[in-house]
């Protein structure tokens, strides 16, 4: 008598099937915490580059706020929409005047649905602007939007 399992039926064939799907299965889990785990990384790197550039901005914002001069103010918010992932500069006196403002358009590539799904799309980043004399007093501020798309590129 040689009656024959289906192959469905074999313990072989369900060990290999339980295998593959373990192996799947904590192959889309660590890909998944790995791809996270970059939008952090990237995330932190964009968030460390925009405050070495509002460091840097700080005294040239300062010294516009103080003598109130527009021209240099105008001067200071183009140089930073030089950046692709600032989308939005806007500097203000200690009245909340305006002294200079500039925006630019959106990058062409929109975001792929993953970044849209992890990362927020901009956010504010207001930097105080402090009396060159007296560190204590805040007479104006330098307000930037950064585009989190376009500061991460086309992911």
């Amino acid at each position: 008598m040689n009656t024959t399992i289906p192959l469905y039926q074999r313990i072989a064939f369900k060990l290999a099937l339980l295998a593959f799907a373990t192996a799947l299965l904590l192959g889309v889990v660590v890909g998944l915490l790995q791809l996270k785990s970059d939008f952090d990384a990237a995330e932190l790197q964009l968030e460390s580059d925009i405050e070495r550039i509002l460091n840097v901005a700080q005294g040239s914002a300062s010294q516009s706020v103080f003598t109130l001069n527009e021209i240099s103010a105008d001067e200071l918010v183009a140089g930073l929409l030089n950046y692709e992932f600032i989308s939005k500069v806007e500097l203000f006196d200690e009245w909340g005047n305006l002294l200079g403002s500039g925006s630019q358009p959106a990058q062409s590539h929109p975001p792929s649905w993953l970044s849209v799904l992890i990362e927020r799309a901009s956010h504010d980043h207001i930097s105080p602007l402090y009396d060159p004399g007296d560190r204590k007093r805040v007479f104006g501020q330098l307000v930037m939007s950064v585009d989190s798309y376009s500061g991460f590129g086309a992911i």
